[in-house]
């Protein structure tokens, strides 16, 4: 997947072409860039983390799905995507995709990569969108997102195990590089070597206010067969602070649940090492994440089997722009019926913070 500055007659956006092969239809998506921005607002789609699950060929980033079991730590981005799948267009980034442009919001688009060769590209807008699996980004991208929030700017994650990975973007970004050298292991006092970004100069925490990944009805290789639990107790929010303007019009009151229909945590959500405090939860910041976020929501999950937590939370007062943080891959899934509370949440956020 590339991304390419329209011709003047082209809308911009995420475009899906279909022809026919030997082997029946097949599609390309392929993400088209204004010539001059049009919108308050961007989305970048996380192209990075499309490449990163790729296997078509026999390699990807992780063993599990790369011929003999052993990744690559070089994918080439000139490769088809998944059939089934398409990326994580499919999956998850189409249920956002659709919903912004049925509500009729002006958004500009473009891909990871775009950060890295333009370091001016968030100059002209008022919010950067981010949505599903935004989970490979480079040091170039970070540092982007970081100045154009201390300089007025808003970032709005929409997505889940987020900001995770480091890579580099080679060859005029036909390659993309990610060095693993404990795989899906935190680094140790004797193996500190590590691309995760939580332990490299606190990248993650500072970009987007969460230190770790918790998984809610994460799937294994095995059908049917789950890593975390699937029971109704997860899968939801609860509202914490009801009063916040973002849960304006909800009618939600404390302890309210939020998402439980359509499951919106999962599979991967974030959060930050945290404490009750009067019974509310605050980042304890031993972590390296701010104490200017405010954790909105609360919704249960595990690590490793041991409980963990993900938050709905938002920095308004650290900078001059705001960081909004729904922590979750499957928010998009609220937004299948327009009347929902995600929806209308969805719709306060930007309206705030995205015109």
């Amino acid at each position: 997947m590339r991304c390419y500055a329209q011709p003047d007659e082209w809308k911009s956006g995420v475009y899906l072409a279909t022809f026919a092969t030997g082997q029946g239809l097949r599609e390309i998506l392929f993400v088209v860039r204004p010539n001059t921005p049009g919108s308050p607002l961007l989305l970048t789609v996380a192209a990075n983390t499309y490449y990163a699950y790729n296997n078509v060929g026999g390699k990807s980033f992780y063993n599990y799905i790369s011929t003999d079991q052993v990744r690559s730590e070089t994918l080439t981005a000139d490769r088809p995507f998944q059939w089934d799948c398409m990326g994580n267009f499919y999956i998850w980034d189409q249920f956002f995709i659709n919903w912004l442009e049925a509500e009729g919001y002006a958004v500009d688009y473009c891909v990871n990569g775009d950060h890295d060769t333009e370091p001016d590209l968030l100059s002209h807008y008022h919010a950067n969108v981010r949505i599903g699996h935004d989970e490979y980004n480079s040091r170039a991208e970070i540092e982007q997102l970081q100045t154009f929030v201390r300089q007025g700017g808003n970032l709005l994650l929409f997505c889940g195990n987020s900001f995770w990975f480091e890579v580099e973007l080679r060859c005029d970004q036909r390659e993309i590089f990610c060095w693993k050298p404990h795989y899906h292991d935190d680094p140790t006092p004797e193996n500190p070597e590590s691309s995760i970004l939580s332990y490299t100069d606190n990248l993650r925490q500072k970009t987007i206010g969460v230190f770790y990944t918790s998984y809610v009805h994460s799937k294994t290789t095995d059908p049917e067969v789950y890593l975390f639990p699937t029971t109704s107790e997860y899968g939801f929010y609860r509202v914490i602070v009801p009063e916040h303007w973002v849960f304006a019009g909800t009618g939600l009151q404390a302890g309210d649940e939020l998402g439980r229909a359509d499951s919106i945590v999962g599979v991967e959500a974030d959060a930050a090492d945290l404490e009750f405090v009067d019974g509310r939860p605050r980042y304890t910041g031993r972590d390296g994440v701010s104490s200017h976020y405010q954790i909105l929501a609360l919704g249960d999950a595990h690590i490793e089997g041991h409980p963990a937590y993900a938050t709905v939370a938002i920095n308004e007062t650290e900078f001059k722009g705001t960081v909004f943080n729904a922590a979750t891959i499957e928010w998009g899934h609220g937004l299948y019926r327009d009347d929902s509370i995600v929806a209308r949440i969805t719709r306060n956020v930007l309206n705030r913070l995205a015109r």
